[in-house]
């Protein structure tokens, strides 16, 4: 017996040996078939088994599996998982004691490709797992048995990688690199995990550590912790309970530490946020459930900014609306500078680059679709944003949507403002509509109402971020006034529009409409802005921002860095057209009050209409203007009608624009009142224009076209007709003092015809009556030239100069007094004589008149030829017929280069039998003699000077005077003589009647004038004066100082009979034009009393 029992004993041993012996000695792969048959029918996946297949049990349990794949049954491509190895090994010991202890499992390179549908289901639990869940949620603990003790001491994944395939969107996300190691001494825990992964081309780790699943506690610990190891030192950790039923939830303290965060950026974005390259921090403690989740007592550091606040989100299952309320406390200011991305947004640009906006473009959407019906509070606080120096303080900003609304406010402190600055906005929509099964909500039907103020002392402190240095310097003087802006609109998706807006600035008020529409397909957006102001002052704001008053009509030079005039109309271009109205009362602008201002235009794309442009003063000042451009840009299609007009032209004129002080102009300050008309058509090219003007109680009419409108204005053609009344009262416009007689109080009729071509301008069709002018002809300008050459012939009738320049003659008898002050001379004037003009230009010009008289001179049938070329002016000829004889005069007169140097003049006259008598009266200004017959002068001069005095003080030359069959009137030399040779003792006749009787009338023959005089400094000495007839001989001697306008002239009359008969002197002196004359009665006295005694004492 004892031995039978040893035996079974053996043998049984033997059996069991052989049981766990015997897998180690089977090829499993012949079972291949049959165990992917039990595992497909077990799991419901299709399961394929490419490489080895390998089994045994001792030393311990263990199973071999290589190139293995699993997947949904009837489905082609990629399989849902597939592993290059897999091995796993178990304890043997533990088994027998209904233990398992596994002590590694090993997944070589497994790759796990998952679908996630239009719906968002994740697809790849097979059919028959579904039957067996029931569709049953548990937690954990009641779903590991009782009594069932696994251990999971070693699980490794070695280069896994997970591929999600987002049918939504087409996009597939990749998590590659994994390798994962886990460890659980219990399926209840404790459970701890490492992994490391690559995601996005990033590497992350994860650590977690899970608490054991109590039966019966609904929770346990854990502690989890994701990592970016490699560049970033970026840690996300929570430390905390997770809840073990369903729904499972969090709650514990949540960090999260960034050390680079810019690391996690590309280059350019590095540059546009810098905060990024500080360190970010947040902490809070966080708690989810599977309806609400909350992150409280958060606080956060962001690159220096601290805060401090939380997030509260409920009815986060998908048949509920999400409510989320946020607040954010702010520590410490909020600098914008910082945080804002700067690259990109300094060469922002309003218009689009066709100048256009796209038709589908909105101001708000049509609908708003949310993946979830949402209702939400946010509010955040900051003590202060500050960007570039601006500052807004305790700024509170507050969010709220609510069903169908959405509505914010914020609320700012500006410097001495605690509330200076108030944004509020409501937007609401008519409908809403909920997506069937999705959650998801859309919005349509919306209209948004905003409330905007502004109130601050100094306006530059908003501005200063936005404005260059030397931008910010010009206009300190007008954005440090205090401002305040209101305004009022509403939005919806075609248009956007303010119903009321005011701005008060520096005593001014402007109000403000308008609407901004988004365009119809194929169109453009379209802005229209309504301006109306009680009080206005531009000349305010003009005088500050020059730092200094002008003169009214003087405006700075302008900046050349600003560019040209048709630079800057180049540059408009507007994303939108412009529809704009304005009535603006009392305008202070350019020195003028305008009662109003109205204008009405519209702007589309290039072209400029102008329904109205409207000025009024309260002193009947105005100006009217309307018209189209076709294209601003170039200025092409042009048409405009101007109308304009003042009772005082020389105020008006003072609202016109100059560059500077210097070039500031008046008119006579009794010029008047007038209007003008005018027309412009065309383009830069070619502008037509008609003018008609009425100034001056007279009348002009103008048109013609100019070229180059913008550079270099250049006229093409041009007809003119200038008309006035009365010639005598339009000079004294310009010249009061003018005095002239009735006989040239005659209108003015002056018409000319001007065509340029090539740069030679020809003026034909001259017709000018000018009081008592006539004149016609032709004339040629050739503007080629460094200076311009005129060329042309005028004939004039007669030409009374003196008369028509209005020369008063001087009181007979004036003498030039010398003077120790600064007053000018009696008769020569110390102004200097403005020859610059002799400059400017070249002349070659053929002049006739019937007549030229000035003064006392009358030339008649003058003809002259001129000649004016750098500065000289050459009178080659002009010859005339004078006092019944010829007259031939030319001469030069040379400019010079520059100011305040004297101008040269040489001339040459010859006279001709000129009248004797006419010549004395038209030289000396008065008739100092009383004679028939002629003289011929041939005379030269020369002078130097600044003014008509310094002419006349260094006036230098020569002549001679010859005459033939003169008959002097107003003595009788010739009874002179016979009473001399013939005395009567009658005492009832004495000398003094014999004297006077010859003195006094009669007549006096002379054969011939010879005399010679030389000019020196001015004054002219009688070098040889000779008169010789048959009854005497006169010779002269003495001086005409033609500075002083004085004669100092002594003549010696020699009687032919008797002859002894004495010289009779006679002294002229005094004033040229009324000198006195002496006769010395001595001599002639002793020869009389002579002769009487001869008669009576000698017969005695």
């Amino acid at each position: 017996m004892k031995r039978f029992l040893s035996i079974a004993v053996f043998v049984l041993l033997l059996l069991s040996g052989a049981a766990f012996l015997a897998p180690n000695f089977v090829d499993w792969n012949k079972y291949r078939p049959a165990a992917v048959a039990q595992i497909e029918a077990a799991t419901g996946y299709k399961v394929k088994i490419g490489g080895a297949l390998d089994m045994a049990l001792l030393p311990s349990p263990r199973l071999l599996l290589e190139e293995f794949s699993l997947d949904l049954p009837k489905t082609q491509g990629e399989p849902l998982l597939t592993l290059d190895r897999a091995e796993v090994s178990v304890a043997l010991f533990p088994l027998l004691k209904k233990q398992i202890v596994v002590n590694s499992v090993v997944l070589v390179h497994p790759q796990l490709r998952l679908i996630l549908d239009e719906k968002g289901h994740l697809t790849g639990l097979p059919p028959a797992l579904e039957r067996e869940n029931g569709g049953k949620q548990g937690g954990p603990a009641e779903s590991i048995p009782e009594k069932q003790a696994v251990a999971l001491n070693d699980i490794r994944i070695k280069d896994g990688s997970i591929h999600l395939l987002n049918l939504k969107n087409g996009r597939t996300e990749k998590i590659e690199d994994v390798d994962l190691r886990l460890n659980a001494p219990d399926l209840r825990g404790p459970y701890d995990l490492t992994a490391r992964l690559s995601y996005q081309e990033r590497v992350l780790a994860l650590s977690t550590k899970v608490g054991r699943f109590e039966k019966g506690v609904d929770n346990t610990s854990l502690q989890a912790e994701l990592s970016f190891p490699e560049d970033s030192a970026a840690v996300l950790s929570y430390s905390g309970v997770l809840a073990l039923k369903a729904p499972f939830g969090l709650q514990g303290e949540l960090s999260l530490n960034v050390l680079r965060p810019a690391s996690f950026l590309n280059e350019e974005q590095k540059s546009s946020f810098p905060f990024l390259n500080d360190p970010v921090s947040l902490k809070g403690l966080l708690t989810f459930s599977g309806e609400a989740a909350a992150l409280r007592n958060a606080t956060f550091d962001i690159g220096g900014v601290k805060a401090s606040g939380g997030v509260d989100m409920t009815g986060l299952a998908e048949d509920k609306a999400l409510s989320v309320s946020v607040t954010l406390d702010g520590q410490t200011p909020l600098e914008l500078e910082r945080i804002l991305p700067l690259v990109g947004l300094q060469n922002t640009s309003l218009s689009a680059k066709d100048g256009s906006v796209s038709a589908d473009s909105d101001f708000l959407p049509e609908t708003l679709t949310l993946p979830r019906d949402l209702n939400a509070q946010v509010q955040l606080s900051f003590p202060a944003i500050r960007y570039r120096g601006a500052s807004l303080e305790n700024m509170v900003l507050s969010f709220e949507k609510k069903e169908k609304r959405f509505s914010g406010d914020i609320v700012a402190g500006l410097p001495g403002k605690p509330e200076g600055l108030r944004l509020k906005g409501d937007l609401s929509y008519g409908a809403s509509s909920s997506s069937a099964g999705k959650g998801g909500v859309t919005f349509s039907d919306p209209r948004m109402t905003f409330n905007a103020s502004l109130d601050t002392p100094d306006i530059l402190v908003l501005l200063r971020p936005f404005l260059s240095h030397n931008a910010q310097e010009k206009l300190v003087p007008v954005l440090s006034d205090p401002l305040r802006f209101e305004a009022v609109g509403s939005l919806s998706p075609g248009r956007i529009g303010v119903e009321s807006g005011e701005v008060l600035l520096d005593g001014s008020r402007l109000s403000f409409s308008g609407s901004l529409a988004s365009p119809k397909a194929g169109g453009r957006s379209l802005l229209t802005v309504q301006l109306e102001s009680k009080e206005l002052d531009i000349d305010r704001w003009q005088k500050k921002l020059r730092g200094k008053e002008l003169p009214a009509g003087v405006t700075p030079v302008s900046d050349p860095a600003i560019g040209t005039f048709s630079d800057t109309l180049e540059s408009i271009s507007l994303p939108f057209d412009l529809n704009a109205t304005g009535v603006l009362d009392n305008l202070s602008w350019n020195g003028f009050l305008f009662e109003t201002a109205r204008f009405k235009g519209t702007f589309s794309q290039k072209t400029l209409s102008i329904e109205t442009f409207d000025l009024k003063t309260s002193q009947k000042d105005f100006a009217l203007l309307s018209g189209k451009i076709i294209d601003l840009s170039k200025l092409n299609g042009v048409d405009i009608s101007i109308r304009a007009g003042s009772p005082d032209l020389n105020r008006a004129v003072s609202f016109l624009p100059a560059k500077g002080e210097a070039e500031t102009f008046s008119l006579p300050a009794a010029i008047g009142g007038g209007e003008v008309v005018a027309t412009l058509h065309g383009d830069l090219e070619s502008l037509s224009y008609t003018a008609n003007v009425k100034a001056l109680k007279g009348t002009a009419e103008a048109k013609g076209t100019v070229r180059d409108v913008l550079n270099k204005p250049i006229p093409g053609e041009l007809s003119l007709r200038v008309r006035h009344p009365d010639y005598v009262a339009l000079a004294r416009m310009f010249v009061p003092s003018f005095s002239s007689d009735v006989a040239i109080r005659k209108g003015v009729d002056v018409f000319f015809d001007m065509r340029q071509k090539e740069g030679v301008y020809d003026i034909s069709g001259l017709q000018a009556t000018i009081g008592p002018l006539d004149a016609k002809g032709h004339m040629s300008i050739d503007a080629r030239r460094e200076r311009p050459f005129v060329s042309g012939d005028l004939v004039f009738g007669n030409i009374p100069l003196d008369k028509m320049v209005g020369h008063t003659a001087q009181q007979k008898g004036t003498l030039r007094v010398r003077k120790t002050g600064t007053e000018g001379d009696l008769r020569w004037s110390r102004n200097a004589i403005d020859v610059a003009w002799m400059n400017r230009f070249d002349m070659d010009m053929a002049l006739r008149a019937s007549s030229l008289s000035y003064a006392n001179w009358d030339l008649q049938s003058v003809e002259m030829k001129a000649a004016l070329q750098s500065g000289t002016l050459d009178i080659e000829k002009l010859t005339a017929a004078l006092y019944g004889g010829q007259a031939f005069l030319s001469g030069k007169i040379k400019a010079p280069a520059k100011d305040r140097q004297p101008l040269v003049l040489t001339g040459k006259a010859k006279l001709t039998d000129v009248s004797l008598e006419s010549f004395v009266k038209a030289f000396s200004g008065a008739s100092l003699i009383r004679a028939r017959g002629a003289i011929s002068v041939d005379a030269g001069i020369e002078s130097t000077g600044l003014s008509p005095a310094a002419l006349v003080f260094d006036l230098h030359g020569k002549g001679v005077v010859t005459g033939r069959d003169l008959t002097l009137e107003g003595f009788d030399l010739a009874r002179l003589s016979r009473a001399l040779a013939a005395p009567t003792s009658s005492l009832t006749e004495n000398f003094t009647k014999i004297l006077d009787a010859s003195m006094a009338g009669g007549a006096t023959r002379f054969d011939t004038l010879d005399s010679a005089f030389t000019i020196t400094e001015g004054v002219v000495r009688f070098d040889k004066l000779l008169l010789d007839g048959p009854d005497a001989a006169v010779t002269g001697d003495g001086n005409v100082n033609l500075p002083l306008w004085t004669i100092d002239l002594k003549t010696v009359v020699n009687l032919r009979e008797p002859a002894d008969a004495p010289s009779l002197e006679t002294v002229f002196r005094g004033p040229l034009d009324n000198p006195g004359k002496t006769f010395a009665q001595n001599a002639l006295n002793q020869y009389f009393n002579k002769q009487l005694e001869g008669l009576v004492v000698n017969p005695l």
